[in-house]
């Protein structure tokens, strides 16, 4: 029943980003919010976990907004929540596995030489610090990889929405860059959520 409900905020978030945008303001963190309270009142969280979520929740937030200081704060957001996730795997004794960290480290570099690098301006070093971090955390998930497979599948969504939101950001917006970062990232936020509490 949780899923159901969880997917049609996702869904109605993202319609209201194409159809009714004004509406987008109070869909868009409704999904997170749902997680955020679920992990609280239901579940025994810790506080890694339920800071990941709160921070992931202040991102959607910021990111509401089309602005420069916004999406500098969102991202501020994001490294956090990704940073308390990290967290959160070491304190379950997480390692690093040298595959998947050479997969994970040469796609992010050449994901940053080939579409980003000469197009970020001032933004260079906070987005070089930040595909660093979400790199780290996917990185780290592979650890998981045999006892709960969801959990990498959410971790690689979540580092593709940001992939396509950066894309559209830095270098060229097309028509379903948000439809597909959202369903991305609101799939992989979900995944993680199973996958850490149960």
């Amino acid at each position: 029943m949780f899923d159901f409900v969880f997917i049609a905020a996702a869904g109605f978030a993202i319609w209201t980003k194409y159809f009714k945008f004004s509406l987008y303001k109070f869909a868009k963190p409704l999904p997170l919010f749902l997680l955020l309270i679920s992990a609280l009142f239901y579940f025994n969280s810790s506080f890694y976990f339920i800071a990941f979520l709160f921070f992931s929740l202040s991102g959607d937030i910021f990111l509401i907004r089309q602005d420069n200081a916004s999406f500098k704060a969102g991202i501020a957001a994001f490294l956090l929540a990704h940073l308390f996730l990290i967290a959160e795997f070491l304190n379950d004794n997480a390692r690093f596995t040298f595959v998947p960290t050479l997969v994970v480290a040469a796609l992010s570099v050449t994901y940053y030489f080939l579409f980003l690098k000469n197009r970020l301006g001032k933004m260079k070093i906070p987005v070089i610090i930040y595909l660093t971090v979400i790199s780290l955390m996917l990185a780290l998930s592979f650890w998981y990889a045999n006892s709960r497979p969801a959990l990498v599948l959410g971790t690689i969504l979540f580092y593709y929405s940001d992939a396509v939101l950066a894309y559209g950001k830095f270098v060229r917006k097309y028509r379903f860059t948000d439809l597909i970062s959202l369903a991305a990232y609101f799939t992989g936020e979900l995944l993680i959520f199973h996958s850490i509490l149960f």
